[in-house]
């Protein structure tokens, strides 16, 4: 399981702190800094008022991927390797008409942690020869993160969700970083 979450250096002294960029609409967002890049990770943390069960459902409801990751225009099930793991491949629209639209292979793992009473599951950069890109689309080099849902005691569920992304191409990390950080955000607000 690729360790977004719980990264190597997190317990470094050196390691890069976690800093608060937003708190709007009970969304709290962070930022840090990765390791090795100049690319930002981002951590988005919010409430849904559902239980976790239905949260659950929701996230890996294929028909409607697209209405839940923001800026996704195709969202396409490659491959299903029980009990817990999928592979699929989605298309992101840029944000900017100069910038082309980014697609990427990902592979997620489930993991159910009772005992920590939460599920995990970590998302991945997987096999680029699963699909091909359509003309015009740039493969992403990486994304990863994760999403970790937990239940309350008043049957919501607090949704955290991580994520690093190198979109490739000749986009400058400045604006990947711009661009990235308000994904936290609206993809918790997508999820209520």
């Amino acid at each position: 399981m690729w360790a977004l979450c719980f990264p190597t250096w997190a317990y470094s002294a050196a390691a890069p702190q976690w800093e608060l960029i937003e708190d709007l609409d009970d969304i709290l967002v962070w930022q840090k800094d990765t390791p090795g890049t100049s690319l930002v990770t981002f951590r988005g943390k919010g409430l849904v008022d559902a239980d976790i069960f239905t949260v659950f459902a929701v996230l890996y409801d294929v028909d409607n991927k697209i209405e839940l990751l923001n800026r996704c225009s195709e969202y396409r099930l490659l491959s299903y390797e029980p009990p817990n793991t999928i592979t699929a491949y989605i298309v992101l629209d840029s944000p900017y008409f100069l910038i082309s639209d980014r697609d990427i292979i990902f592979k997620t793992d489930v993991e159910f942690e009772p005992a920590n009473e939460r599920i995990v599951a970590s998302f991945f950069k997987a096999d680029d020869s699963l699909a091909a890109s359509p003309s015009g689309v740039v493969r992403a080099a990486d994304m990863r993160g994760a999403w970790i849902l937990e239940p309350t005691k008043d049957g919501t569920t607090r949704i955290t969700y991580e994520a690093v992304a190198d979109p490739s191409g000749m986009v400058p990390h400045w604006i990947v970083n711009w661009t990235s950080k308000w994904l936290p955000h609206q993809t918790i607000k997508n999820m209520r």
